[in-house]
């Protein structure tokens, strides 16, 4: 709690001189903590009340907000197709940012379609018709194209990102997730 909130404050992230910019970012991402802590409340204290919650739809939207948000607000990020999510030297890279707003609108998709009254109202009209089918059979086909894509195999190909230490984590990491993806 002390990490995600109040060390933030104190820090001024959110109210000092440094929160000019990128301010829906930054309070997007305060109301994204502040839901994520809500649902896990929610979950271990009534299960059966969380299944038709709105909450998951409303963390996987601000997510998507997130990932718009960053995506247009950090301009300044370099186009390389190193991620840059292992780096510890470095810098995320845009096209990872961009790749993401792929896979947030999947999560929204399917917290709408795993929330019976949602999916429903999607059902209600053509367009979501259209929606559903496009996410159900062909998001790779029709939606992923629109995307960049970053691999882990060009993870640190460029400006030498990594420390030796994270060089190690970076390698274990890689392997657990290919046994386990």
């Amino acid at each position: 709690l002390y990490v995600l909130f109040i060390a933030p404050f104190m820090g001024g992230f959110w109210t000092g001189k440094r929160s000019t910019k990128h301010l829906i970012h930054r309070y997007m991402g305060l109301a994204y903590l502040t839901q994520y802590a809500l649902a896990w409340v929610e979950l271990t204290r009534n299960y059966d009340s969380y299944e038709g919650s709105f909450l998951p739809a409303t963390i996987a939207l601000n997510g998507l907000i997130q990932a718009w948000s960053a995506f247009f607000s950090f301009k300044v990020l370099p186009e390389l197709n190193d991620a840059g999510y292992y780096a510890d030297k470095a810098v995320l890279s845009r096209s990872f940012v961009h790749e993401n707003a792929f896979f947030t609108m999947m999560t929204m998709f399917g917290a709408i379609y795993y929330n019976n009254p949602l999916r429903e109202q999607l059902r209600t009209t053509i367009a979501g018709r259209v929606l559903e089918y496009v996410y159900m059979f062909w998001p790779y086909v029709l939606v992923r194209p629109l995307f960049p894509i970053t691999r882990f195999k060009d993870a640190g190909s460029t400006h030498k990102g990594r420390s030796a230490q994270n060089q190690q984590f970076y390698e274990v990491g890689t392997y657990l997730v290919k046994i386990f993806f």
